[in-house]
């Protein structure tokens, strides 16, 4: 397995954009390779964007796409995401992390990797910590029964909150309009989903403006 490639797990979302940055600031990098999970969601298009984007501004030249649309297929959009209403968010499948971990350690693997870069957080939360920590643990297991040796799952960004995650963004310098959060399916984030609202509350926290304006109000004609 060669020692000097490593797969980054990416979405194009703000982790994906900050675990690439973590990369790019790492002395000798090793060669990297952008793995992008389709996994059913309505607004991949724009993920997928900002995923091509960030690999352009960081001369990735490998972006591999998994097709998994099963992963999220049954979870309901949320109400009103896209449409000027916060919404309500619908509950995700169960496992789904289990799966996108297992298909992303065998994929790596296949690419001849030695490690997988996972930009999971837990925004500070002990107990979903030590659940992604157990996750790691089993996957690896299972994983080498059918393959050996097996990429370093890392997770950078595990521990860190929604504003420490936007703080270390900010010293890596990296280009946060490239990276995505609404849950629309639209060419512009509608700053009211839950999405865009958990954006727009990490970039207060962290004291740092967002690159990307604010949605204007309407004017109404007298």
């Amino acid at each position: 397995m060669n020692d000097q490639k490593c797969v980054i797990l990416s979405s194009g979302g703000l982790r994906s954009l900050v675990a690439t940055g973590q990369w790019h600031a790492t002395h000798n990098r090793p060669e990297a390779i952008l793995l992008h999970v389709r996994d059913g969601r309505a607004n991949d298009q724009p993920y997928y964007k900002c995923l091509l984007e960030q690999a352009q501004h960081y001369r990735i030249d490998d972006v591999v796409v998994l097709d998994l649309p099963h992963l999220r297929r049954r979870r309901r959009a949320s109400v009103g995401a896209g449409d000027g209403s916060a919404g309500k968010q619908a509950a995700e499948p169960r496992l789904i992390k289990t799966q996108l971990l297992l298909s992303a350690i065998a994929m790596a693997a296949e690419l001849g990797a030695e490690r997988l870069i996972w930009p999971v957080q837990s925004d500070g939360q002990v107990h979903a910590v030590n659940h992604v920590t157990e996750q790691i643990l089993l996957a690896e297991q299972l994983a080498e029964l059918d393959c050996n040796p097996i990429p370093k799952v890392e997770t950078p960004l595990l521990e860190l909150t929604d504003k420490q995650v936007i703080e270390l963004g900010t010293q890596l310098d990296v280009p946060w309009h490239l990276a995505w959060a609404c849950n629309g399916i639209k060419e512009q984030p509608c700053k009211q989903c839950l999405g865009c609202q958990r954006r727009a509350a990490a970039f207060r926290a962290a004291g740092v403006t967002d690159p990307i304006p604010a949605k204007p109000k309407l004017v109404r004609s007298r």
